[in-house]
Formats: structure tokens, C-alpha cells, sequence
């Protein structure tokens, strides 16, 4: 009887002690979500998250990396300081800056909340085996030089808060600018058009062939945005006719 009584004492501590990690995990999982999953991490018909998505950007093509826990093909030898760079900062752990392919920029807004849990998700993947083929362009120095007048031209970071802001108009709008924005295809010129607009003209965000929104995903949008946890953590959708569920 006592034996069984230490057995249920320690079993109930060591879920205790798990309910933390698995509850931050959990939410890591719902911002992956309303990003699109990364779509642009998984090529088609590829195994998911492992990069390989070919992405054409003027004069060059690049691809995708690994998400994954592979220490030598993904983020598995990547401290959590140096994910927290990439994502937000656009820097890569050897110093190296990202083109703005990767949205960086908008996660710079993430609430340090969300990028504990998103850096916690990305440390659950199942490690595979990947490797990232290189940039193919023409141009010399297109890496260098492209991220250089980036940074020094157009970039906009933000000031990530401690908290995200959780009902109201506010809450989407945190969740348009900087969560969801990994969705849109040609990132750059929605953001140009319409985050930071410079004209006093509306910006659509359809999928239409002005916009260039022709990513897959963005069908989903609205499926994304009515992601949200039950009281256990996982993941639900909204009832598509309960327009006053938030994310």
C-alpha cells in the first residue's frame, strides 16, 4: 500500500513537472499554425518542415531551410538565443544576415511569450536529415550586397512586447503583422503596400492577381485565424459561423 502510495505521489509530480514544457509547446504549436505551418519550409509533396521549397526572388533563387532538430542540417546545434536572432533579427548564428525572404521583420513584434513557445515548438520536430541547397544566382555578391541595402534602406524591426495583446481589434492586428504574415507569398511587397503603407490608399489583402497574394495558403487565412486552444491546450477550429470566436 505505501509502495503503490509513493508510486501515484511520483507519477503526480512528474506530470507536474511536465505539464509546463508540453502546455509551452502546445502554444508553440498554435503560432507555427497561424503562420501557415511554414508552408514555405515544406516543398511540395515533401516531407514537412524540412525546407527544400524553392522560392524565386529577383535574380536568384533560394531555398528553404531545415526546421528540424537535426544538429547538422537543422536547428538542432542552434541555441535558443541564436533561433530568437534568426526570427526576429534575421541573422544567422555565424553572423550571416538573411535575405528578406524570411520575415523577420514582423516576428521582430512577436511578444516574447509567443517566441518562447514557438522556439520550444521547433525544438519538439522530429529530427531528418536534410541539407539546404545554396543560393543560385548570377549576381556576384547578391547575398551581401542584397541584404546590405536592405538593412540599411527598408528594413523595419519592431519592439517586441513581454505580453501579446489578447481580444480586440489590437489582438488582430498583432496577429496579421506579426504572426500570420509567414503566409503570403512575395512577403515584401505586401508589406510595402500594406503594413507600412506611403500612400493614403487602402491596401488589399485578397487573393488576387494585383495583390500577388497567390500563395496556396492564403485560402486558409481565415481558417488560420480562427485557430484556437480548448482548455486542455490543443489546437481547435472556430464553428465557421461563430464570427465573435477569437483566435
Amino acid at each position: 500500500m505505501i509502495f503503490l502510495f509513493f508510486v501515484f505521489l511520483f507519477d503526480s509530480i512528474r506530470a507536474q513537472a511536465q505539464e509546463p514544457g508540453s502546455d509551452l509547446v502546445q502554444r508553440g504549436q498554435y503560432i507555427f499554425s497561424l503562420a501557415g505551418g511554414c508552408a514555405c519550409h515544406t516543398a511540395p509533396k515533401g516531407t514537412p518542415n524540412v525546407g527544400a521549397r524553392e522560392s524565386p526572388i529577383p535574380m536568384a533563387k533560394i531555398y528553404s531551410t531545415n526546421l528540424t532538430a537535426d544538429k547538422e542540417t537543422g536547428l538542432g546545434d542552434w541555441s535558443d538565443q541564436q533561433i530568437r536572432d534568426a526570427l526576429t533579427k534575421g541573422i544567422r548564428p555565424n553572423g550571416e544576415k538573411l535575405l528578406p525572404v524570411m520575415p523577420y521583420e514582423a516576428y521582430s513584434g512577436m511578444s516574447e511569450e509567443d517566441l518562447k513557445a514557438l522556439i520550444a515548438y521547433l525544438r519538439s520536430l522530429k529530427p531528418v536529415r536534410k541539407e539546404t541547397a545554396a543560393l543560385k544566382t548570377w549576381a556576384p555578391l547578391y547575398r551581401a550586397g542584397g541584404t546590405f541595402v536592405w538593412f540599411q534602406f527598408f528594413s523595419r524591426f519592431s519592439n517586441f512586447p513581454a505580453k501579446a495583446p489578447q481580444s480586440g481589434i489590437e489582438r488582430g492586428r498583432y496577429l496579421v503583422e506579426h504572426v500570420a504574415l509567414c503566409i503570403a507569398q512575395n512577403r515584401i511587397s505586401i508589406k510595402r503596400k500594406a503594413l507600412w503603407p506611403r500612400s493614403s490608399r487602402p491596401a488589399s489583402k485578397t487573393s488576387s492577381v494585383r495583390t500577388r497574394l497567390r500563395s496556396p495558403t492564403i485560402s486558409n487565412l481565415s481558417r488560420r485565424l480562427r485557430i484556437k486552444l480548448n482548455d486542455s491546450g490543443r489546437i481547435v477550429l472556430a464553428d465557421v459561423g461563430d464570427r465573435s470566436a477569437s483566435p
